[in-house]
């Protein structure tokens, strides 16, 4: 939520960035908001047998451990405020990876044995490779962005955010909403990045009338200043980076300020850039699928409570200082309760597979109305086509730079 401050090494990045993040296409509702608000005073204990899930989180190499403890504490708050799933707590059986293949599979073998009902992923590289295994007990993955090939199209697996396309190309919408006619992206160089962002941005701007450029980067040693005069040949309205890393995103803002370019600058989930360029930082517009805590004072009623409920229970639990990171894993788990409280369906695996790809038009927490059944990014695991922009402004504090979320629906590429 605070950080965004939540495809190959794209998107690996984009998920890091967002698995802060808290999370379809819809509006900025309250729907079914105030359930999940509960005062933590109005206590409603679980006391039915436990269901057990696998709480499966990269944390040994640079991972995000505030997504497993947000995960935790939404969890309590489910068994101790909400009365569970239908009466039943959650129970985390948690195992953390290296972010590599033998790590995932790892886990999925430890978690088959303890016999959970699903496993839930959070920022987890790995996680292709668990899906033979889990598949083979039907068991379903469960989490917010696929980053995986497999995961984005796997029966057995449901992501509760935003399609990876989505996230990519929400920026032309979102822009040419605004009355602009041209963006440049940047890359990286890797192989097959190019066709893959032509196969996705060019039906997309088709569509919108909006005109785009690609401008390609090496990961390994890039130079800013002379990618930034490439981009700015062009003279186009926006330029975007897209899955960088906070480093890159930094020194793309310093190049393009100190170039003197006046159009709007778009950096994706960064966030350490306003801290450490602060002056150049104002007006860059930065995006997440859900809405952050720090903007909850102008975010519509139900997600202002949902927020507020965040902060109060993350606060009690003595991880006040995770909320930058904790909002993915958090909004996640209560999402999910939410589903399968709704359906009070059977908490086998199975049954938990068949409750959320049943779930449709659901207000998630944070976040936008999801659709698990498939309709939300044709082809793809993912529930939500929505994103929401934010604005650096000055002395570090965010806006809201979209009118609410932006759906990308009926753009998907056929």
């Amino acid at each position: 939520m605070r950080s965004i401050r939540r495809f190959g090494c794209l998107a690996v990045s984009l998920l890091v960035v967002l698995a802060g993040c808290g999370n379809g296409d819809g509006g900025n509702g309250a729907g079914a908001a105030g359930a999940a608000a509960k005062p933590m005073a109005d206590a409603k204990v679980a006391t039915g047998t436990p269901i057990k899930v696998g709480l499966v989180n990269t944390e040994t190499t640079g991972g995000i451990p505030g997504w497993r403890v947000g995960s935790e504490v939404a969890a309590d708050y489910v068994n101790r405020q909400l009365g569970g799933i239908n009466g039943h707590p959650i129970k985390y059986e948690v195992c953390k990876t290296q972010g590599t293949p033998e790590s995932a599979i790892d886990c999925a073998n430890r978690l088959v044995e303890a016999k959970v009902a699903f496993v839930q992923v959070g920022a987890e590289a790995g996680g292709d490779a668990m899906l033979p295994i889990l598949n083979s007990a039907k068991i379903p993955l469960v989490g917010h962005t696929a980053i995986g090939q497999q995961q984005q199209v796997d029966p057995n697996a449901v992501f509760l955010g935003a399609a990876i396309e989505a996230l990519f190309a929400a920026p032309l919408k979102f822009y040419k909403d605004k009355g602009k006619k041209s963006i440049t992206f940047f890359f990286s160089d890797g192989p097959g990045a190019k066709a893959w962002a032509d196969g996705l941005l060019k039906p997309v701007a088709d569509k919108l009338g909006i005109h785009y450029d690609i401008v390609q980067y090496s990961p390994a040693n890039p130079d800013w200043s002379v990618l930034a005069a490439t981009a700015m040949a062009g003279k186009p309205d926006v330029i975007a980076g897209l899955g960088l890393v906070d480093a890159s995103c930094t020194a793309l803002v310093t190049a393009l300020r100190t170039s003197g370019y006046a159009g709007d600058v778009y950096v994706g989930g960064c966030s350490k850039f306003i801290e450490a360029v602060p002056e150049q930082a104002v007006g860059v517009q930065i995006f997440s699928d859900g809405w952050r805590d720090d903007v909850k004072d102008v975010a519509p009623a139900g997600k202002k409570a949902e927020l507020e409920t965040y902060v109060q229970a993350m606060t009690a639990a003595g991880h006040g200082d995770l909320l930058s990171t904790a909002g993915g894993g958090f909004g996640d788990t209560m999402t999910i309760a939410r589903i399968l409280t709704a359906a009070k369906g059977d908490l086998t695996g199975p049954g938990v597979l068949k409750s959320l790809k049943a779930a449709k038009s659901v207000d998630a927490f944070a976040g936008p109305q999801i659709s698990c059944d498939g309709t939300a990014w044709k082809g793809t695991t993912a529930c939500s086509n929505s994103v929401i922009f934010y604005q650096v402004e000055s002395g570090g504090k965010i806006g809201v730079a979209s009118d609410g979320f932006v759906g990308m629906s009926g753009l998907a590429p056929q």
